[in-house]
C-alpha cells in the first residue's frame, strides 16, 4: 500500500453558524495549518475554543487541533484532544468516523515511531504491542460508525482505506510480537528466567503425554510431534540466555537439550526420561536460590505455576485447575505459619477462581486480567519472605516492577469483554500499591548515606538518582489522579509509563554511576570546610545540600566524645 493515506489527516469542515469573527479565525487557522505552521493554527484554534459555542462546534475545534498535533507527532498533546470529545459525538458519522479513523493513525504511527528506536526495553515492545491493538479497535470504530450511518451494518464491508491501515497495522504488530518475544528472554533474570525454564519444560511433558494418552493415527501423530518439537526448540533461545548468566544451570541444561534431541528421533520414552530429569535439576536450582523454606518453595512453585498458564493463549482451564491445587497446599502450611498475610493468599485464591470462571465462559481478556493480578499477590508475598532491610536499588527493583504491572493491568482493562466488575477497583489499588513502594525511598538513602559516611553525604550518585526518582513519582501521583477519575485512560497509561522511563533510568545512574572527572593538574584551593563542594548542575547541588542539612540534623542530635574522630570511608566527594 502507499502511504499517503496515512498523511491525509481530516480537517473538518467550518459550520455555517460561526459568527463572521469567528469565520475569519477558522479560515486563518486552517491557512496556517495548509502552510504547515501549525503553532500558529492551534493558536487560533484555542482562541475559538473560549468563544461562546455550541458543543458541536467544540469538539470539531478538539478535533482540529488534535489533528494538527498528531501532523506534529506529538502523540500525548493529540490523544488528549480527541479524548476531551464526548461520547455522545462519537456516534455522529462525519466526526465519529474521522475521530476513530485519526485515532487508529495516531496509535499505529506512534507505536511504528517507537517500533523504529534504538535499544528498546521490554515494556517498550509491550507498549508497541498494546498501540498496535489499540490501532486495530480504532479501525474497528471507524467502520461501526460508517455502517451506523450506511444502514446495512450486518452486511457492511470495510472500507477500503480502513483495510489498507489495517494490513499496515498487522504487519508491524507482527514484527513487534517477535521482537517482544525477543526481549524477554534477553531481559529475563535469573530468578524469573528458571521458573519460566521449568514451566516451558512442564509444557514439553505435557505435549508428550498428550501424545502417548491419544490413539492417532501415524500421519497425525507425526504432525503433533513435529509441531511440539518446534515448540521446544522455541525455548533454547532463553535456556542459552539464562545459561550465561548462571553455570550452574549446566545439569538441566544438558537434560533438556538430550530430551529434545531423542524427541526429533522419534525416542520419546527415553525423551520424557530427560525432560523430567532437566525439570528434577531446575526444581534443585531454584530451590538453592531460595533457601530451604518449605513455604518459600511452594511460592515459588505456585509462581511458575502463573507464569505457565500467561504464555498461554488462550489460558487453559486444566492449567488454572494446577495451580488451583497448589494454592490450597500453600495455604495449608500458611495457616500454621505466624504472622503470615493470609488476606493477601486469601485474595490471591478469589482472584484465582474469578479468572477460571471467565476461561470457562469462553472469555480472553477478563482471565488474564485477575490472574495477573493474582500472580502479583504472590509476587509481593515472595518479596515479604525473601527481603530484609530495603535498600534504594531493592526500592527502584520493586518500584519498576510495581509499575509494570500496573501498567498490565490498564491495558488489559481496555479490552474487558464486560464492563460489570469493578476492574477500576484493581487499577487504583496496583497504582497505591506503587507509591506505597517508593514511599521510603529518600529515607532509605539518608539512612545508608548516615551509616557510609558519617562525616558528608555523598555527592554522587544521588545528584542524578534522586531527581530522576522524584520525577518518576510525581508522574506516578499524575497518574494516580486521573485513574481515581476515572477518565482519559491512555494519559494515566503515558504517565504510568513516564514513571515507569524515570525510574529504570535512576536505577541504571545507581548501578553505574557516572565516573568522576580527574581535576587539573594545577593545585586549586580548597574549598572552606563549612561549605559543601561545587556541583555541576543547579538541580544537583539542590539534591546534595538537602542530604546535606539532613545529614547536619543528624550530627547535631548525635555528637561524638571530644578526641574521637570518625575515619570517612568510600569515595570522597571532591
Amino acid at each position: 500500500m502507499t502511504t499517503r493515506f496515512f498523511f491525509m489527516l481530516l480537517m473538518l469542515m467550518r459550520g455555517a453558524v460561526f459568527a463572521e469573527e469567528e469565520i475569519l479565525l477558522t479560515r486563518q487557522a486552517e491557512a496556517y495549518y495548509e502552510a504547515k505552521e501549525y503553532d500558529k493554527a492551534v493558536k487560533l484554534f484555542e482562541k475559538l475554543l473560549n468563544e461562546k459555542l455550541q458543543s458541536w462546534q467544540q469538539e470539531r475545534l478538539l478535533y482540529n487541533i488534535g489533528t494538527i498535533y498528531l501532523e506534529q507527532e506529538k502523540w500525548q498533546q493529540a490523544a488528549e484532544q480527541y479524548s476531551d470529545i464526548s461520547k455522545s459525538a462519537e456516534q455522529a458519522y462525519l466526526i465519529g468516523r474521522a475521530l476513530k479513523t485519526n485515532e487508529a493513525i495516531l496509535y499505529f504511527r506512534e507505536g511504528k515511531h517507537l517500533l523504529g528506536q534504538s535499544d528498546l526495553k521490554l515494556e517498550d515492545y509491550s507498549k508497541v504491542i498494546y498501540l498496535f491493538l489499540d490501532s486495530l479497535r480504532g479501525i474497528q470504530e471507524a467502520q461501526n460508525a460508517q455502517c451506523r450511518q450506511e444502514i446495512y451494518e450486518s452486511n457492511c464491508q470495510l472500507a477500503v482505506d480502513l483495510n489498507e491501515l489495517r494490513s499496515a497495522v498487522k504487519s508491524k504488530f507482527a514484527l513487534a510480537l517477535d521482537k517482544y518475544g525477543e526481549a524477554k528472554i534477553a531481559d529475563s533474570p535469573v530468578k524469573d528466567g528458571l521458573p519460566l525454564l521449568l514451566a516451558g519444560v512442564k509444557l514439553v511433558l505435557t505435549h508428550l503425554n498428550f501424545l502417548e494418552s491419544k490413539k492417532l493415527d501415524d500421519n497425525l501423530r507425526k504432525n503433533y510431534l513435529k509441531l511440539f518439537t518446534r515448540d521446544a526448540e522455541s525455548w533454547l533461545l532463553l535456556w542459552d540466555t539464562q545459561f550465561n548468566q548462571l553455570e550452574s544451570l549446566e545439569e538441566a541444561y544438558d537434560g533438556y537439550r538430550k530430551g529434545l534431541q531423542k524427541m526429533k528421533s522419534e525416542e520419546l520414552d527415553e525423551s520424557r526420561i530427560a525432560f523430567i530429569s532437566s525439570a528434577a535439576s531446575l526444581s534443585d536450582l531454584i530451590q538453592s536460590l531460595w533457601g530451604m523454606d518449605p513455604l518459600l518453595n511452594l511460592l515459588q512453585d505456585l509462581m511458575t505455576g502463573y507464569e505457565r498458564a500467561l504464555i498461554q493463549f488462550p489460558i487453559q482451564v486444566t492449567t488454572l485447575y494446577q495451580i488451583e491445587t497448589e494454592q490450597q497446599q500453600v495455604e495449608e502450611i500458611a495457616k500454621n505459619t505466624p504472622e503470615f498475610p493470609m488476606d493477601e493468599l486469601n485474595e490471591s485464591t478469589n482472584l484465582l477462581m474469578k479468572s477460571l470462571d471467565y476461561v470457562k465462559q469462553g472469555k480472553r481478556i477478563s482471565p488474564r486480567f485477575f490472574l495477573n493480578e493474582a500472580k502479583q499477590l504472590i509476587r509481593r508475598l515472595l518479596r515479604t519472605k525473601t527481603q530484609k532491610e530495603p535498600t534504594p536499588e531493592q526500592i527502584l527493583i520493586d518500584a519498576i516492577e510495581d509499575e509494570s504491572h500496573a501498567i498490565t493491568l490498564h491495558r488489559l482493562s481496555q479490552e474487558m469483554e464486560t464492563s460489570a466488575d469493578p476492574s477500576l477497583e484493581y487499577l487504583q489499588k496496583s497504582q497505591k500499591l506503587t507509591l506505597n513502594t517508593v514511599e521510603p525511598f529518600l529515607t532509605v538513602v539518608l539512612e545508608k548515606e548516615i551509616k557510609e559516611y558519617p562525616e558528608r553525604c555523598q555527592c554522587k550518585p544521588w545528584n542524578q538518582v534522586i531527581p530522576l526518582f522524584e520525577k518518576g513519582r510525581e508522574a506516578a501521583k499524575e497518574a494516580m489522579e486521573w485513574i481515581n477519575k476515572g477518565k482519559r485512560p491512555r494519559l494515566a497509561m503515558l504517565l504510568q509509563e513516564k514513571a515507569l522511563k524515570y525510574w529504570r533510568e535512576a536505577l541504571e545512574k545507581l548501578r553505574h554511576p557516572d565516573e568522576e572527572k580527574k581535576p587539573p593538574e594545577e593545585k586549586k584551593p580548597e574549598p572552606p570546610p563549612e561549605e559543601p563542594p561545587p556541583l555541576e548542575e543547579d538541580q544537583s547541588a539542590s539534591v546534595d545540600e538537602v542530604l546535606r542539612l539532613l545529614q547536619q540534623m543528624d550530627k547535631d542530635d548525635r555528637r561524638p566524645e571530644p578526641g574521637q574522630t570518625t575515619p570517612q570511608k568510600g569515595t570522597r566527594p571532591w
